[in-house]
């Protein structure tokens, strides 16, 4: 019996069917791509783990801003979180003023490779090798003064073994660095809100900065901790990470001084416990921040790039309004240093030399990851509202018993 010929409708319908398939696998490919190449699927029911509530802080909404304020809040924390919808959380809606987030426990093996990779890490600190040198050696990234793995060992057998080993770890965990399977986890990534700021920074014997108010908030950080009182003039920041903040100007070539204004004015940082903290002001015509009346302004773009060194940074272009306000800011504050902040971490500190209009650039020692987290979360938009910091509970789900 001949073959009838395909018909233009069944031709037609062969090729949309053909097309959809080709859809299907690249999305197929491009998940396991992003995701590192294998995610476990976990849940609360097969492995146990934690049920946690999170209260909304309502304090300053207004009553129409407060409907719908769970669901508006689940949406921005998802796209913080989990934009690609690889983790293993499940959300819903507590009551009106509270979220319920289940975390799935780790399987064994993401355990197992978890301490592989804290125990590589302790190793590398043993020989005075920085965690972040490796990582950024092992994932090829260029850095001041580190270029790859052989430099870092410097001819030393035992340094080169450990590298190689925290290689091995690193690679073998690095698919699950991200995954968020127990409280701990969950309640420091839920504080990743994306809340950029900037302050200017007052200078030691700059003309600008009032040295009695500066003393007295010295004398109020070694008292009372870095607390500030409404309306003070200066509010103390805590420092993301402090190598980035070592200038080069002490006499001695050292590097002892501190970030400085365009005169060489070092700015004000002081030791609190273990963290670092810098003096910034609190003026209105000195900050940019999305607590203040002036809020409204987003960023329209976020994406990584590198600095003059070389190293990851992140671009930012800022939305017609926020660049207007950046502008006023910088032009009215050149020579002096600007502190950006994220989520009330201090980043970096560059002088204006100019008047900038929308472009900001976030520099530091920061790791691949890094920087594709902080574009994921600046991305992400504004948040309706904070999550009160310590959840109001915590229950702890054993997996199921096995008959």
């Amino acid at each position: 019996m001949p073959v009838k010929p395909f018909t233009p409708y069944l031709r037609y319908i062969l090729i949309r069917f053909a097309f959809a398939a080709v859809i299907v696998a690249g999305i197929g490919i491009v998940w396991l791509l992003r995701s590192g190449g294998r995610i476990p699927k976990l849940s609360i029911e097969k492995t146990g783990g934690v049920i946690v509530v999170y209260e909304i802080d309502t304090r300053g909404l207004a009553e129409k801003e407060k409907a719908g304020l769970c669901e508006r809040m689940i949406y921005g924390l998802q796209k913080r979180i989990d934009p690609d919808h690889i983790q293993n959380l499940k959300w819903r809606v507590y009551d009106d003023t509270h979220i319920e987030i289940q975390v799935p426990r780790a399987t064994e093996e993401i355990l197992k490779k978890e301490q592989e990779y804290v125990d590589a890490c302790e190793s590398l600190q043993d020989e005075g090798i920085s965690v972040f040198d490796a990582i950024s050696a092992v994932e090829g990234v260029k850095n001041r003064g580190v270029k790859d793995i052989e430099a870092l060992a410097d001819g030393s057998t035992q340094k080169s073994a450990v590298l190689e080993r925290f290689a091995s770890a690193f690679k073998g965990y690095r698919s699950y660095m991200d995954i968020v399977y127990d409280g701990g986890s969950l309640q420091k990534i839920l504080g990743n809100y994306g809340e950029l700021e900037f302050r200017i920074l007052p200078t030691r014997e700059h003309p600008k900065t009032n040295m009695e108010a500066v003393a007295a908030c010295i004398e109020s950080l070694g008292r009372d901790g870095p607390t500030s009182s409404p309306g003070s003039m200066y509010v103390w920041r805590r420092i993301g990470n402090i190598d980035e903040w070592i200038g080069s100007d002490s006499a001695d070539g050292s590097g002892s001084i501190f970030s400085t204004d365009i005169e060489h004015r070092p700015v004000i940082v002081e030791q609190d416990d273990d963290s670092y903290y810098v003096l910034a002001s609190n003026e209105p015509n000195e900050i940019m921040s999305p607590s203040r009346k002036d809020a409204g302004w987003l960023v329209k773009e976020a994406k990584t790039t590198a600095d003059e060194f070389g190293r990851l940074a992140v671009d930012l272009t800022l939305d017609q309004r926020g660049a207007a306000l950046f502008d006023e800011l910088t032009g009215a504050n050149i020579g002096r240093p600007l502190c950006i902040l994220l989520d009330g971490s201090a980043m970096s500190a560059p002088v204006i030399t100019s008047r900038i209009f929308g472009r900001v650039l976030i520099t530091g020692r920061f790791t691949r990851k890094e920087t594709e987290r902080m574009v994921r979360i600046l991305s992400a938009g504004g948040m309706p509202a904070h999550l009160v910091e310590e959840p109001v509970s915590v229950t702890v789900v054993g997996p199921p018993v096995r008959q």
